[in-house]
């Protein structure tokens, strides 16, 4: 009744509880029996008690409830595996039926594919012609603009020449004041260099000298000078003079008369007066820029004539470069469209492999 009571949780069959309530008494009284053995063999107590017989019984529960659980696991997992067995044949089935859809688009792809590497290639030797033309023609423009370049920089360094003087000149007229002008303007009876230089001026300034009370023609400037220095605007005049375009007649007389003249040194006119050292270095300035200048305005010509051809030879290259870009820009796109179609392909014999 023990055994009984205490398996009822195990909820074995009645006719399967009897057995093993069975098996139970069997290993008990089996214990006792070798108990007495073991007591006559070597004279040695073993007591068994109701409390054994307990534990057995415990024992025994333990065990088949342990089995029991590990069996229904095994079971559970076996179940799950035919379920999982199920599912993956129906999904074999579907993607066998997808890879039948599958093969012609592999197929068209692959194509597709191919004839776009034969246009990428194409177009490729294209673009490779296409970048020889237009080095051909950057060769010609870059040897173009440096000739232009090379005749700038040797007109800026003639002119470079002129510069020093021709600042010098404007600082010195730039420092002169009305009194200054009023004063040379005031003398009676001017020393030879102030009448040097005023004649000069005069000169640059295409004014006729007055004639003298005897009848013949002799050069004296000193009437027009002194109108010329009560001219409020006289200074400003020889600041925006035209320097570019100085009659060669005019020039000519300078040079030869003035410029070289012993006397017509503004150091030497400095000693008699201040303003007119100012106006002889403007005098000097303009002959040593109008030296200048005709050596420069050929090459100013050449240079003009250059940047002329070489801005529509700029707008052609720029053009053939747009051309390029153009050109370029498609391999470039068919390319990105090759890379999709081919890991569109490796996709496609992924699934199908």
């Amino acid at each position: 009744m023990v055994a009984t009571s205490l398996l009822q949780e195990t909820k074995l069959e009645a006719s399967l509880l009897a057995h093993c309530v069975t098996v139970c008494k069997y290993f008990h009284h089996s214990i006792d029996d070798l108990a007495h053995r073991f007591y006559e063999q070597l004279r040695r107590r073993y007591y068994v008690t109701p409390t054994s017989y307990l534990e057995l019984v415990f024992t025994f529960k333990q065990l088949l409830l342990k089995k029991r659980s590990e069996i229904l696991t095994l079971r559970d997992r076996y179940v799950t595996g035919l379920e999982k067995l199920k599912e993956a044949k129906l999904l074999i089935t579907e993607l066998q039926e997808e890879l039948k859809l599958l093969q012609p688009r592999l197929v068209e792809t692959s194509a597709n594919t191919e004839a776009l590497m034969i246009k990428i290639e194409q177009d490729t030797i294209q673009v490779e012609r296409k970048k020889e033309l237009v080095a051909a023609d950057e060769a010609v423009a870059n040897k173009k603009f440096a000739d232009a370049q090379a005749i700038k920089d040797d007109c800026e360094k003639e002119l470079a020449k002129a510069v020093p003087a021709l600042n010098a000149a404007t600082d010195a007229l730039n420092t002169l004041k009305q009194d200054d002008i009023r004063v040379v303007k005031a003398m009676k009876n001017p020393p030879s260099g102030v009448k040097l230089v005023m004649e000069a001026v005069c000169v640059m300034l295409d004014l006729k000298p007055d004639p003298n009370g005897s009848g013949k023609m002799i050069e004296d400037y000193w009437a027009p000078s002194q109108k010329l220095l009560g001219d409020m605007k006289f200074l400003q005049n020889l600041l925006h003079y035209d320097k570019e375009n100085i009659p060669t007649k005019i020039i000519t007389h300078v040079r030869n008369k003035f410029y070289s003249h012993p006397d017509f040194d503004p150091k030497k006119i400095r000693m008699v007066s201040m303003a007119c050292e100012g106006l002889c270095r403007w005098v000097r300035a303009m002959v040593v820029y109008d030296q200048v200048i005709k050596i420069v305005a050929p090459k100013k010509q050449a240079l003009e004539a250059a940047n002329h051809e070489l801005a529509p030879q700029n707008e052609r290259l720029e053009e053939k470069r747009k051309e390029l870009r153009e050109v370029m820009c498609e391999p470039r796109k068919m390319c990105e469209i090759k890379d999709i179609a081919c890991r569109t392909i490796s996709t496609y014999r992924i699934t199908v492999w």
